[in-house]
């Protein structure tokens, strides 16, 4: 479990578009055990992002020749996203 020191939150963990030119599509709102980061990805939808992963430490090049983080389809909404983390009981 990461524990956050008393000048960190989660803004600070939301910001990755600045260094990897996401233009504020893609925001992170949960870390996992191991630093990757558990994103909204607004590229393709304004108004119901999917959910991805967003490996920190394994990259691609672009078109562009911009570095951008390798990333994983989780679930294709926060709701979806939410049912993934527990069974319903009968």
């Amino acid at each position: 479990m990461k524990i956050l020191h008393i000048s960190e939150d989660i803004y600070s963990y939301s910001c990755i578009d600045n260094e990897y030119g996401y233009a504020k599509k893609v925001i992170a709102f949960g870390i996992s055990a191991n630093g990757d980061y558990i994103c909204f990805d607004y590229r393709k939808c304004n108004e119901n992002p999917c959910i991805i992963l967003m490996y920190h430490d394994d990259f691609y090049e672009d078109e562009n020749g911009d570095t951008k983080m390798v990333t994983s389809h989780i679930a294709d909404s926060f709701d979806a996203f939410l049912d993934m983390l527990y069974e319903l009981s009968d």
